[in-house]
């Protein structure tokens, strides 16, 4: 810190020696307390969130976090699974207690204290170049960005947050001070990061290149480039180029994500990172970029200092190396998989960002051209960043939340927003350079940090809170949706291993969340191939008699079944739950061995509706008798019913042998068809489609979302043969 800041704060501190124990407890009781007051908010947010919804990553870092509480290896559905991270490690403890709701009220506890610590390596980190006030109010702010609402999610960034801000400190600390002890510190933290989160694998590489522009900013340096020629200028731009490309191609060697992004889709990679940085600027209030971008270069008056070249070197490493990474991650999901902003891979730079700013709360003089540099930068992240007003909570990017509260609570639109956020992004401009352009007394200087101290650690606070109340709102949803109460499994099983037997498997949350709260559920399989991980899942052969097989078999004793599906064995209860908008159940039979099936309907969704390829109703045990068939849908429709006796192909999966009835017929918009087909003996398949396929959302533009391709809602009833007779 420079001596004008300190003595202009009043805080030059005293000799060590001459400090008590009391005088350094009474010098840490505001940042202490601000700690608690975080923590105190952050767990009630916690505690307010019902239950997990973020699949599968909550489920899947769940489930390793149990079995390493229990069995002390980590496993998923009961197969060996190998770390990727330290996560499941420090949250095993929580698991420990007796019930799983016990076990995710403690998780998300370990995540609200562990995000809560950011506050200290984030203040210490500030307090390498600003006063004691300036470094509280900043670590406040770091403490609070709208990404903390994580807190309360079963995931990795509780606990990788606060460990890359303790990297990003300890790194400046052995810039500064160059001693061994800080440089091992430092080394081995930047070695641990990657493996408490993948997302963190950019911080050995900011210890290096921090390191090198170090080097390359020190006075020896400049001394040394004064005698380069022309020759050595292109030299040193070929060698530097020539580093490029052989780490450009060690990355492409250790992952194929950035391999395909930057030999193949160079325009998402920057897509991405810009759009993830506008995200979180947007999210952190504006002005620390600006801040950021006006201490880059000398302020006028500024002497030199290593304090503040190290907090440069150490700021403009992460940005680049966490925007490449946010780029690369972001585009490569866009390739395979979604198009999101994909905020939560840039989180990591917010702590020496607001240590950038308690500087500027300090000396309240920028360097105007770079910060000019960086509000045109910031107008155009205001201009240009996606608000998502589409859906009401983006997990992937929680620095706009507070624009969506707004437009839940006061109507905002798009334009509002972008109006309100222009307004922002004027007055921090203006906040940043009036002090620098204009001679103003001290104290209307001292105001307009004050005042703008205020506004970011609100700001920040705000749209956490607006982040958690979306996120508590969809926990509450997910909730309702199953029913509680959601342990309801083991209270019947008494924790027996189950398995969970379903088909058209396109909307696994229910699934998902059954298996979260209730972990005697062990096997998940599928009629269909339909069934989604995490961890091991499995497509049955089939015998003529209904017999599934496993590879390997079940061991299961109980077997949860979803609407349709008939299994041998004693019913024992069933479990309401929300489909397409009316209730479906579960049903819980105790098997009797072997697992095999009476009956089962395919190709329907939870709510009952067909889709691609028709569905089917095969029979397995003996009866014969007939089917009724039920079809409905909004608009006219063909259906074409094909009765069978059944036979097991090659596949192992169930077909029609021998055909033994084609009935051709039409279903008329808004009404109930019914159709009742013989069977041609003990075991027998039907197979049912229904065209032209329709998209509710482009029937009914406006009214719903939905957007698969739908046939018609299908009911099946087996009617043994006296029962057809009466």
């Amino acid at each position: 810190m420079s001596s004008e800041a300190a003595t202009r704060a009043g805080d030059l501190p005293r000799p060590a020696s001459a400090r008590t124990l009391t005088d350094r407890f009474l010098a840490a009781v505001p940042l202490l307390t601000v700690f608690v007051w975080l923590a105190i908010v952050y767990a009630w947010e916690a505690w307010d969130h019902a239950t997990p919804w973020l699949f599968t990553d909550e489920l899947l870092l769940a489930q390793l976090g149990r079995s390493i509480a229990h069995t002390g290896h980590p496993s998923l559905r009961g197969e060996p699974y190998s770390f990727h991270s330290l996560y499941p490690v420090i949250t095993a403890p929580g698991w420990w207690l007796p019930t799983a709701a016990d076990g995710y009220a403690a998780v998300k506890y370990i995540g609200v204290f562990a995000v809560s610590l950011t506050i200290f390596p984030a203040y210490l980190l500030a307090r390498l170049v600003a006063s004691t006030r300036a470094a509280l109010a900043a670590a406040a702010a770091a403490t609070a960005i709208p990404a903390v609402v994580y807190s309360s999610f079963v995931i990795e960034e509780p606990v990788a947050y606060p460990w890359a801000t303790l990297c990003l400190y300890l790194m400046a600390k052995a810039l500064l001070r160059g001693g061994r002890r800080w440089w091992i510190a430092a080394t081995v933290a930047s070695v641990i990061a990657p493996f408490i989160k993948g997302a963190l694998i950019p911080i050995p590489g900011i210890l290096v290149l921090s390191a090198l522009f170090m080097a390359w900013s020190s006075e020896r340096g400049r001394r040394w480039r004064m005698s380069w020629s022309t020759g050595d200028w292109i030299g040193a731009a070929f060698i530097v180029a020539i580093a490029i490309v052989i780490a450009g191609g060690i990355a492409s060697q250790s992952s194929f994500e950035y391999l395909v992004i930057t030999r193949y889709r160079h325009g998402y990679l920057i897509d991405h990172a810009l759009k993830a940085t506008g995200a979180l600027v947007i999210g952190l209030g504006i002005l620390p970029l600006i801040a950021a971008f006006g201490m880059l270069l000398r302020a006028p008056g500024e002497q030199p200092l290593r304090e503040l070249r190290v907090l440069r070197c150490v700021l403009v490493a992460s940005l680049l190396l966490f925007g490449l990474y946010a780029g690369v991650k972001g585009g490569y999901n866009q390739y395979t998989f979604a198009t999101r902003v994909w905020e939560r891979n840039m989180i990591y730079v917010a702590p020496p960002l607001f240590a950038a700013t308690a500087l500027w709360l300090d000396r309240r003089r920028v360097h105007v051209w770079a910060a000019a540099a960086g509000s045109a930068l910031a107008l155009f992240f205001v201009l240009w960043t996606p608000y998502l007003f589409g859906v009401r909570f983006s997990s992937d990017t929680p620095g706009v939340a507070i624009l969506g509260q707004a437009n839940r609570t006061f109507a905002w639109n798009i334009t509002d927003a972008k109006i309100a956020l222009l307004v922002v992004w004027a007055l921090a401009t203006a906040a940043l350079l009036v002090p620098t352009l204009l001679r103003i007394p001290r104290r209307a200087g001292l105001a307009i940090a004050s005042v703008a101290a205020v506004f970011l650690v609100a700001w920040n606070l705000t749209g956490e809170i607006a982040a958690s109340a979306a996120s508590n709102s969809i926990s509450r949803t997910f909730i309702a949706n199953i029913r509680t109460p959601t342990n309801w499994l083991e209270q019947h099983t008494r924790g027996a291993h189950t398995l969970y037997l379903g088909q058209q498997m396109a909307d696994q949350n229910g699934e998902w969340l059954l298996e979260f709260w209730n972990p005697s559920l062990k096997e998940v399989w599928s009629l269909d191939g339909t069934a989604q991980g995490p961890g091991r899942v499995q497509t049955p052969d089939v015998t003529a008699d209904g017999e599934l097989l496993g590879k390997p078999p079940s061991k299961a004793k109980y077997v949860v079944v979803e609407t349709g599906i008939d299994p041998d064995g004693a019913f024992i209860t069933k479990h309401g739950h929300a489909a397409g908008g009316g209730t479906e159940w579960w049903r819980l039979y105790k098997i009797r061995p072997p697992l095999r099936l009476l009956g089962a309907a395919t190709g329907l969704f939870a709510d009952r509706w067909s889709s691609v390829g028709g569905s089917a109703y095969t029979r397995y045990a003996h009866g014969e008798g007939s089917v009724r068939i039920s079809l409905s849908r909004p608009v006219d429709g063909r259906v074409r019913i094909r009765m069978g006796t059944l036979s097991i192909g090659k596949d192992a999966q169930p077909h029609i042998g021998h055909v033994t009835k084609v009935v051709i017929s039409t279903v008329k918009a808004n009404e109930t068809q019914e159709f009742e087909v013989a069977t041609p003996g003990p075991r027998f398949r039907v197979e049912v489609s229904v065209g032209p396929l329709f998209v509710p959302a482009k029937l009914y533009p406006g009214v719903t979302g939905d957007r698969r391709e739908l046939g018609a809602i299908t009911g099946y009833v087996f009617v043994p043969r006296k029962a057809a007779h009466t």
